[in-house]
């Protein structure tokens, strides 16, 4: 897993707004009120952003779903077909934290033989892909391939050449489906991946799940300000702006800056973010509905930390 050895500083991505030069005759108290143009996010469009969100997840404490999906994974292997390859996708694999955790744990463990295992990564940002494949620990041996692609559409993907084995959605990423039908359209195209043993596992945070209150709580604390693990000189600011009921959509609206330390000790704001992060908020019997009408059947779920993991197999009737 990624550690807290650091990569020397780099400039921002091209999709941030560049900020001009800092005059040489300036202050040091004028450096540190020198401030980047505010920009509109998604919370994972920039470099920066990706190496925050891995710093902030990677080891999270607060983060126990680990050990689910290695129960599942474990399971998986060990009645497979030994003749073919197993997949495993990670759909929404981020910076690849549930991937990267469960090759650490396969790699450790002398009685598992993952040689035929194939590992998918899939995301929507390039940046998190990037920031994901930065991990250099995996062993030659082990088969480990990162693609670009929307979970709404993972039967459009020409990169998804056969079906998975063990299907992962983690950390809650189905609230990002937050556009009409999207949802629907996950699972059905899930179902097109899916054989009669493959294993689905689907995460909801248990704030967005049968929530019936307007404020929504945040299980994980709130975050003030966190130093990069990965990049010297880096340290990330956020705090909340508000947030927002409207109907099944939860509005989250935060601002987040990245700040340089300079050689004298000034600070500078290398990049500014402004979020407004919709979220499906979603209930067990819509879910329930959603998977059946799709072909798929919910088998059950593990409640882990602050997660509900839900557990979705091709049903009986779907796979005849």
């Amino acid at each position: 897993m990624p550690g807290d050895s650091r990569r020397p500083y780099s400039p921002a991505s091209a999709e941030s707004q560049p900020n001009p030069p800092i005059p040489p005759n300036y202050s040091r108290s004028q450096r540190e009120m020198a401030v980047a143009t505010k920009r509109e996010s998604d919370y994972y469009d920039s470099k920066y952003l990706a190496d925050y969100y891995a710093t902030l997840w990677t080891d999270h404490p607060a983060l126990k779903d680990i050990d689910v999906y290695w129960r599942y994974f474990t399971e998986q292997t060990r009645s497979r077909n030994r003749s073919s390859p197993f997949v495993v996708l990670d759909c929404g694999t981020g910076t690849g934290r549930v991937l990267h955790s469960l090759i650490e744990r396969a790699v450790a463990e002398p009685t598992m033989d993952i040689s035929a295992v194939q590992f998918w990564g899939l995301d929507k940002s390039r940046f998190m892909l990037e920031q994901a494949k930065m991990v250099d620990w995996t062993p030659n041996n082990i088969s480990v391939s990162w693609f670009l692609g929307d979970a709404a559409s993972l039967d459009q993907l020409d990169t998804l050449s056969r079906p998975v084995d063990l299907f992962i959605f983690a950390f809650s990423a189905i609230n990002h489906l937050h556009n009409p039908g999207e949802i629907d359209r996950f699972f059905s195209s899930l179902r097109a991946l899916l054989k009669p043993d493959s294993l689905a596992l689907i995460s909801v945070c248990t704030p967005l799940l049968d929530c019936t209150e307007e404020h929504v709580p945040n299980p994980f604390g709130k975050v003030k300000e966190v130093r990069s693990k990965f990049l010297d000189h880096i340290t990330y600011h956020e705090r909340e702006v508000g947030q927002r009921v409207d109907g099944d959509l939860f509005i989250n609206s935060l601002e987040t800056e990245v700040w340089q330390t300079n050689e004298d000790g000034s600070k500078l704001v290398i990049e500014s973010n402004s979020h407004n992060i919709p979220l499906r908020l979603l209930t067990r019997d819509g879910l329930r509905s959603r998977v059946s009408k799709a072909g798929l059947e919910l088998m059950g779920e593990d409640l882990i930390g602050e997660e509900v993991i839900f557990r979705v197999k091709l049903s009986k009737k779907g796979s005849e």
